[in-house]
């Protein structure tokens, strides 16, 4: 709650990930209609975080949202 509507994700993890496996497996529910087959939305990488900035596109107010990390990433060593 109390959360502004154009906050960016962050995940953190304890080692070095492969960035596209992580990537692919990021769910956010329900989805940002605006972020779809767009560049408003991507995913950015410092060190061990990865951020999800969904740029001109805003959460909905009022509406919870749930991130998800499917099974099947890996870190960088494989």
């Amino acid at each position: 709650s109390d959360v502004a509507t154009n906050q960016a994700i962050t995940i953190s993890f304890d080692r070095a990930m492969n960035h596209e496996s992580v990537e692919q497996r990021f769910a956010l529910s329900p989805a940002l209609a605006g972020c779809s087959g767009s560049n408003n939305c991507h995913f950015a990488w410092s060190g061990n975080t990865l951020t999800f900035i969904h740029a001109h596109v805003n959460f909905d107010v009022s509406t919870a949202y749930q991130v998800s990390m499917h099974a099947g990433y890996a870190d960088a060593t494989g």
